[in-house]
């Protein structure tokens, strides 16, 4: 039998050897013990001194192998001997850290050197080393390493970041759910050899007693029956392990501080009173009192679980706020992806739910895990993106900190489950060509083709063409199922259906009749009629589109007024400001009145009045007009009172590119949720900041169209 320890890896190496009748690869060695070529071949070299004193040697040649060579009784005496021998455990630089990591959280006494060398059987050398690149980590987590020559190595800290630092360890060690596992092979007393990462992960929760686990369970589960609630999985492990650790802190006479006012305000919840709960049966098993501020931190966990019991209550939001703010996030997304997400109640219910411990979460600074995180900014970035956008705008204000892309994955996952299901009927639903036929073109259009696409997915409205000047042949070829126009349009062979340029209730009504009974003729998917043109016919229009934006942020204007205005009175104030000149002042504002005999554009969630017109102008004019004490306007013979005004004001004989332009401007005024608010309440150079990020995106997509 060989003298002495060796590392199981050693053991291993020369019993394969002893086994092999002829050469093996070191590949094919590490492959066998799952570690790298070069950790065996660094194994060589003391494998080749323990083989010389049994009279048998390594040879090895290269492109061939390696093997040991001597009478087949010397290799059968030394296959014998390293079977038996004596192991020492060898640890991986990663397990060392893992090891002391684990011994300095458990216990802030100081720990020798020598010690920690002796028990992972490394120098103390080994142990310093590892020690210097575990410092930046204990920083991280608002710990101090602290080393004294004499003395010995330990960490200093407040309580509660020494206990956050433990729920990290564990955390950035096992995801969620092989913490499951794990937790049910410890607490089921399975001692089989599963495998080497079970084992690893096992040793992982030795920071956690598993005799004080298997103890918390029935805690944990008279309150869940006493309180008719059933925790999830997740949210039961992370119970469990927050109650296990508080315990074990606490019988090493460890507390927690709290805020008064803070504790003050969170002991009126409906969690304080379970937290009360286990720390009565804590009490009553453990025999150990539970102090109120360990009663406090047992309530911010439970306000900041993703559980089932959960019921929308939240020290800092109250619900009616959480549905607010869930509707906020809804607007920003759907101004985002153009897709109807207003009215999901599904959607709305799922965030607010999640929304309440969220917030609790972000408020409090506690530790927010997504296991999904990973997946989510790989398998769908843009999501992610949506996401980071909406909780930029809605929850960074509330919580006055940046959101962690925890956190924003999971509102990606609410969003995504939306998306999909509008994706998935959009699948299933018959869809139509429309043509949309306003005699007063420029913004109308645009605002009647936002609407429609909001209220009716399946419709696709693929031109915008004159009321006068139809010509159905050209609307046949490009497969057009019927006209929705905002006039009657007499002898015309493709259907009509006449609404209000505001696609008001009935007339979402009149529409739904109409397609019920409507038979869609047999036709090819959708395809555009553009020609393929030349780069010198293109460029025109990108000239075109380009001038026009320049003008109209050019022409801006914005003015902020105390007094009450009256429609009227708004269009002689911007004609006055567009020109000095009384005849052209004169032309635009009868340009504008005339325009609004037709009927007033009223933008009633946004609280914005539209107007717009073509005049005796040589340039293109975009303009908004606040009144501090609001801009008064009758519709349906009702007074409604507005906050601002927006003017759209193009030339008389303009090119089709000069239209389009600003027609996107008012389809966005419906799409685009952030630039309605920042109209209503930013500065000029806010809203001048949005429009220039509208026109911007749409000259991209204009570049694409005609330069790809």
């Amino acid at each position: 039998m060989h003298r002495g320890e060796i590392s199981r890896r050693i053991k291993n190496i020369i019993v394969i050897l002893c086994e092999q009748k002829d050469f093996i690869t070191v590949g094919d060695i590490a492959n066998k013990l799952s570690v790298s070529t070069k950790t065996i071949t660094r194994e060589l070299a003391r494998i080749d001194k323990l083989l010389a004193k049994y009279n048998v040697f390594l040879e090895k040649k290269q492109g061939v192998g390696i093997c040991i060579t001597g009478n087949a009784a010397a290799i059968g005496n030394l296959k014998k001997a390293f079977t038996n021998a004596p192991e020492i455990i060898a640890y991986e630089p990663k397990e060392r850290a893992h090891f002391l990591i684990a011994r300095l959280l458990q216990n802030q006494e100081p720990i020798k050197l020598f010690e920690l060398s002796n028990q992972l059987n490394v120098a103390e050398s080994t142990i310093s080393t590892d020690l210097d690149k575990l410092d930046a980590w204990f920083t991280n987590h608002s710990l101090t390493l602290i080393r004294k020559p004499g003395l010995g190595v330990y960490i200093t800290g407040r309580e509660k970041d020494i206990r956050k630092a433990i729920l990290h360890y564990i955390y950035e060690n096992i995801n969620e759910a092989d913490l499951v596992e794990v937790l049910h092979e410890l607490l089921s007393h399975n001692t089989a050899e599963n495998s080497s990462q079970i084992q690893s992960e096992k040793r992982l929760l030795n920071l956690v007693d598993t005799q004080i686990l298997a103890k918390l369970e029935i805690v944990i589960h008279n309150v869940e029956t006493e309180y008719k609630f059933k925790l999830s999985d997740n949210a039961y492990v992370a119970l469990l392990i927050h109650l296990a650790l508080a315990i074990q802190r606490m019988q090493q006479h460890e507390q927690i501080t709290f805020d008064d006012a803070f504790l003050q305000e969170i002991s009126t919840k409906h969690e304080f009173t379970i937290s009360k709960k286990i720390a009565a049966g804590i009490k009553k098993i453990f025999n150990l009192d539970v102090p109120v501020e360990e009663m406090g931190y047992i309530t911010m966990h439970l306000l900041g679980t993703r559980n089932l019991y959960y019921t929308g209550a939240t020290p800092f939001i109250p619900n009616f706020q959480l549905v607010q703010i869930a509707k906020k996030i809804i607007k920003i997304a759907q101004a985002e992806t153009g897709q109807k997400l207003e009215h999901n109640d599904k959607l709305l219910i799922g965030l607010v739910n999640h929304l309440g411990p969220s917030i609790s979460r972000l408020h409090m600074g506690m530790e927010i895990r997504n296991p999904l995180l990973d997946d989510i900014k790989e398998e769908y970035a843009p999501l992610m993106q949506l996401s980071k956008i909406c909780c930029s705008a809605v929850l960074s204000p509330i919580v006055n900190k940046p959101i962690p892309e925890s956190e924003s994955a999971y509102i990606a996952m609410h969003l995504g489950a939306a998306l999909e299901d509008i994706n998935l009927k959009k699948r299933q639903q018959t869809y139509y060509h429309a043509a949309i036929a306003c005699p007063t073109g420029l913004g109308s259009s645009k605002l009647l083709a936002a609407r429609l696409k909001h209220e009716f997915t399946n419709i696709e409205i693929t031109a915008v063409i004159s009321a006068l000047r139809i010509n159905a042949e050209t609307l046949i070829k490009q497969q057009i199922d019927f006209i929705i126009s905002t006039v009657p349009i007499p002898a015309t062979s493709i259907p009509v259906i006449v609404i209000n340029p505001l696609l008001k209730n009935n007339d979402i009504e009149i529409i739904n009749k109409f397609l019920a009974v409507f038979k869609q003729k047999n036709h090819h998917d959708f395809l555009p009629l553009i020609a393929k043109t030349s780069l010198t016919e293109n460029l025109p229009h990108l000239i075109q589109y380009q001038n026009s934006i320049f003008q109209i942020l050019n022409n801006f204007i914005f003015d902020d007024l105390a007094k009450s205005l009256s429609i009227a009175e708004i269009i002689e104030f911007i004609s006055k400001k567009i020109s000095s000149d009384k005849t052209t002042a004169n032309n635009i504002a009868a340009a504008l009145l005339q325009r609004e005999r037709y009927g007033s554009t009223l933008l009633y969630e946004q609280q914005i009045i539209l107007l717009h017109c073509q005049a005796a102008v040589t340039q293109t004019h975009f303009a908004v007009i606040r009144s501090k004490t609001g801009i008064a306007a009758v519709s349906d013979d009702t007074h409604n009172n507005f906050i601002a005004a927006v003017i759209m004001i193009i030339p008389d004989s303009c090119a089709d590119e000069v239209r389009e332009t600003m027609g996107t401007i008012s389809e966005s005024l419906i799409d685009n949720w952030l630039f309605a608010t920042t109209i209503i309440n930013n500065s000029s150079p806010e809203i001048q900041t949005i429009l220039e990020n509208i026109l911007t995106k749409f000259l991209k997509e204009k570049h694409k169209l005609l330069l790809n």
